[in-house]
């Protein structure tokens, strides 16, 4: 799995527009040369993820590592999408 974070709310590399919180996409989802461009691009936190042997779950790094909050959604090409927590309305 592939973890991407941006710095920038919504900033494009890529074709897809990267939110603030980590998103995680599946490892054939980005050709090898965006890949290249994504790891390159300093607005974006790119981190390549592996599941521990035989435990079938995805690895989270070390304890005390940043997960996104807020609940993800598969998309039909693979991608996981970060749902995100709703806002409260705002005071007139």
């Amino acid at each position: 799995m592939i973890s991407i974070t941006s710095k920038q709310h919504l900033f494009r590399r890529a074709g897809v527009a990267h939110p603030k919180g980590p998103v995680e996409y599946l490892d054939d989802r980005f050709t090898d040369q965006q890949l290249k461009a994504l790891m390159a691009e300093t607005m974006l936190i790119v981190e390549e993820t592996r599941e521990e042997a035989g435990s079938g779950e995805p690895w989270q790094g070390a304890p005390g590592s940043v997960t996104g909050a807020g609940s993800e959604d598969a998309g039909s090409d693979g991608s996981v999408r970060s749902v995100g927590l709703k806002r409260k309305p705002r005071r007139k």
